[in-house]
């Protein structure tokens, strides 16, 4: 019974998390000290079901990077660092109705958020 409690708590606890890393396993940052966290604003009438990234270096897309979703009006930190030390990122958002929105090159060492709206 103990170790359900436990169990129970440690999910409790990481569905509260609104940081994700680029992978399912452990946060690699990169040794350079640049801070590559991102508030994702959702500015649309829309969820927002999934964001991935492209290290602009590599040419290869991440799972979906969010925990959880970002609901209309809302917004999510999330780290994007795979521990290259890349700092530019393609970003594509994936909304409820199926619709992506992508943004290419944006500098992660220095953007503070990315807002996602239709206009």
């Amino acid at each position: 019974m103990n170790k359900l409690l436990c169990a129970a708590a440690s999910i409790i606890a990481l569905a509260g998390c609104e940081t994700a890393n680029l992978t399912s396993s452990p946060i690699v940052e990169s040794s350079d000290g640049q801070d590559r966290r991102a508030e994702i604003i959702n500015d649309t009438p829309e969820t927002m079901m999934r964001v991935r990234v492209q290290n602009a270096a590599t040419g290869q897309w991440s799972e979906n990077i969010l925990v959880g979703r970002i609901r209309k009006n809302s917004s999510k930190t999330v780290l994007i660092d795979d521990g290259t030390g890349q700092c530019l990122y393609n970003f594509t958002a994936t909304m409820e109705g199926g619709q992506t929105i992508t943004r290419r090159g944006l500098d992660v060492c220095t953007l503070a958020s990315w807002r996602i709206f239709r206009g």
